[in-house]
């Protein structure tokens, strides 16, 4: 067994994002995959007694640093934080692995099966997946970058475990369609040009990235194929942060720009879920999601790449969420100074001089979607009087 570490840089709006994946080498066939785990309990963050976590039944399958003091699980994945990763951010990384895991049968399995672990810390690792507070606790305090960026990187971390270690393996198994390649004028790849990965997924991913570079439809340069699912394909499909309408405007242009990774995100995502963004959560005092009651994807008896999706299999932690807060108009939360004019200037409303009343306002989506504009929540929170809202 090889162990390997990669840094990458991503060049985003606020400058760059670093990741460092740690990775092994092992490609051994799955014989045994537990059964499917639907169980969640995302609001009990328990302590860890390390003492007696080689006796637990659930504890003891993991490796559990001593800097690690709390946790939460989901499809008996648990969730393990440090000290100063926030109880919020528990709940939300509890959260995102309930949202992306719903939508395949599957991914819960080997999940479960690879032993996967979220690690909240300082984020921006793998494997196994770190993230850190800024991408999940809606925070207002200085130096967060949130919302401008963070939105994908706890999803980030948690790709890179699973298309190694989960999608290849399900794809070899039979437990997920790999799409029939549609070719067209753009299509350059050949073998002899480009090393085949020697998989169906990789390979499947290495034509589409050459067919979508060749188009400009990525803005990803070289092959670097986690990157391009996950910045190209996953970001737009399933983690979006400007509201419904916006996610299924880049979805549809995924359809057609980028028709073959878009045909294989359909395949791994097969039930459709709403993704309450961190923001919206925060405005209910994370209870939002604690209560939403996902779209279960559970695989055909008769054909075990298909989906059966099913709305009567999760059931709700609480049954109603918080009241929603009332932030106070007369000053802003955050003490980052521009931080609101930036957010409001990147987000297409132009500076607070010119803002009208209640603008930002109509952002915020509605109860029926569970989605609205990330920052226009974010503002909300933390900048209630520079965007000028109003409360009746």
């Amino acid at each position: 067994m090889l162990t390997i570490y990669v840094v990458t840089a991503t060049n985003t709006d606020d400058g760059f994002e670093w990741h460092v994946q740690q990775d092994t080498l092992d490609d051994g066939l799955i014989n045994y995959l537990p059964a499917d785990d639907l169980s969640h309990d995302c609001k009990t963050i328990r302590p860890i007694d390390h003492l007696k976590a080689k006796n637990d039944p659930f504890l003891k399958q993991f490796k559990i640093k001593k800097i690690y003091v709390k946790y939460n699980f989901a499809y008996g994945i648990p969730i393990f934080g440090v000290a100063n990763f926030t109880d919020e951010s528990m709940l939300r990384a509890c959260y995102l692995l309930r949202y992306l895991f719903a939508g395949n049968e599957w991914l819960r399995r080997y999940g479960r099966q690879t032993k996967l672990k979220l690690i909240g810390d300082k984020g921006g690792w793998c494997c196994p997946p770190q993230m850190g507070n800024n991408g999940l606790s809606c925070s207002c305090a200085t130096g967060v970058k949130y919302p401008n960026t963070g939105m994908g990187a706890p999803a980030h971390e948690m790709a890179h475990w699973f298309i190694r270690r989960m999608l290849k393996p399900m794809a070899r198994d039979g437990r997920l369609k790999i799409p029939a390649f549609q070719d067209d004028e753009y299509h350059t790849y050949s073998p002899t040009k480009y090393a085949p990965r020697n998989d169906t997924l990789s390979d499947f991913l290495l034509n589409s990235y050459h067919q979508d570079k060749a188009r400009g439809s990525t803005k990803i340069r070289d092959e670097k194929l986690h990157h391009y699912f996950i910045y190209t394909g996953q970001q737009n499909f399933v983690i979006n942060n400007g509201g419904l309408v916006k996610t299924r405007a880049n979805q549809n242009k995924l359809k057609v720009e980028n028709k073959n990774l878009y045909a294989l995100l359909t395949e791994v995502w097969q039930c459709e879920n709403n993704y309450i963004t961190v923001c919206k959560d925060a405005a209910y005092s994370f209870t939002k999601g604690l209560a939403q009651i996902m779209n279960i994807a559970k695989a055909d008896p008769n054909n075990p790449e298909k989906m059966i999706c099913s709305r009567t299999l999760d059931t709700a932690e609480i049954n109603t969420p918080s009241p929603i807060t009332t932030p106070s108009t007369t000053l802003d939360v955050t003490q980052a100074p521009g931080k609101c004019e930036k957010v409001l200037m990147k987000n297409g409303w132009g500076s607070s001089n010119q803002l009208l009343p209640g603008v930002v306002q109509q952002s915020l989506g509605n109860d029926s979607d569970d989605m609205g504009n990330e920052a226009a929540w974010y503002l909300r929170r933390c900048c209630a009087k520079t965007a000028k809202f109003s409360f009746v």
